[in-house]
């Protein structure tokens, strides 16, 4: 066999774990790498300020007692210049992220994936006066909404929970600047 048909045409770190076992350096590189991960979100979380987390059941639907109740909290909320942090779903989530709308938000920015998709679908047909962006990835999607919140407007950017990783440069650039803005994850 000559050297050509030899070489691998997949590196051998792709198939990390498929391999067999490995020195222990490389375990031990592999959780340092975890662990800054979490180092790096944790500081990301740090700076964005007072923050509400709001998760609930998918189960209730508009008319209930518990959905309105969420909506009037998400919109109290926002006025008050609180992140608020949801899963987006439906329910108890939705109806926060609807209170943070009916706040008068004016500029939502998203990236597509569930569930950003749906809240910014929502957006578009339910609030006509929001302007709605969609943008390259989540990074930019989080520029658009401090860009809008330094214009002085209330804006929010909406992403899947695994995108804030790729917003997290401009978190920590809106954390500095001490701006508010609603985050919905």
């Amino acid at each position: 066999m000559d050297k050509k048909a030899k070489k691998k045409i997949i590196p051998a770190y792709t198939g990390f774990q498929l391999e067999g076992p490995k020195p222990r350096i490389n375990e031990f590189k592999f959780a340092l790498q975890i662990f800054f991960e979490f180092i790096k979100g944790f500081r990301a979380l740090h700076f964005i300020g007072p923050c509400v987390t709001v998760f609930g059941s998918a189960r209730f639907k508009e008319d209930h007692m518990y959905y309105k109740q969420a909506r009037e909290l998400g919109k109290r909320i926002a006025e008050l210049g609180m992140v608020t942090m949801t899963g987006g779903g439906p329910g108890i989530m939705e109806a926060a992220n609807r209170g943070a709308f009916e706040a008068g938000v004016k500029v939502a920015s998203g990236f597509p994936g569930t569930p950003s998709t749906e809240v910014m679908d929502y957006t578009q047909q339910g609030y006509p006066g929001i302007y709605c962006e969609w943008s390259t990835n989540e990074k930019v999607g989080l520029e658009v909404a401090i860009g809008a919140s330094f214009a002085g407007c209330r804006s929010f950017a909406v992403m899947k929970t695994v995108g804030l990783h790729v917003a997290a440069d401009a978190l920590g650039g809106a954390a500095g600047s001490q701006i508010n803005g609603v985050l919905l994850s």
